[in-house]
């Protein structure tokens, strides 16, 4: 199962695209947060790129609130920095998670999600 085959995706996309009549333009930015880190324990880092992608998709900018934690803030940041400065596409994106979900599993440990981005995007931009 992929890692962002979870209901999430389509879920986010559905409450942020516009109404089959309203053009993206016309809609303010989606101001959202962590969604399932709290209680359920969810990563902050993937669910925020979930939300990018799904707000991408429906053409719809982000105000992503980390809720004071300044250290998470500051790597969204960078990390959209560096899918914008890359072109990086939401259909790119879902493919780099999907590749990141079968390296966890296969490796059997933790590897930084922002991390392993950064160094699979990064060499490219070398060539």
């Amino acid at each position: 199962m992929s890692v962002v085959s979870c209901d999430i995706l389509p879920q986010a996309y559905c409450g942020f695209k516009a109404g089959d009549n309203t053009h993206p333009d016309l809609l303010p930015d989606i101001a959202t947060g962590n969604w399932g880190c709290g209680a359920f324990n969810g990563d902050p880092k993937l669910k925020a790129l979930i939300q990018l992608m799904a707000a991408a998709r429906a053409q719809r900018g982000v105000a992503f609130f980390t809720f004071k934690n300044f250290s998470l803030e500051k790597e969204l940041q960078n990390m959209h920095h560096l899918l914008v400065t890359h072109r990086t596409t939401a259909g790119e994106l879902y493919e780099l998670l999907d590749d990141y979900c079968a390296v966890i599993r296969s490796a059997h440990t933790h590897v930084d999600l922002f991390d392993w981005i950064r160094n699979t995007l990064e060499p490219w931009s070398q060539l």
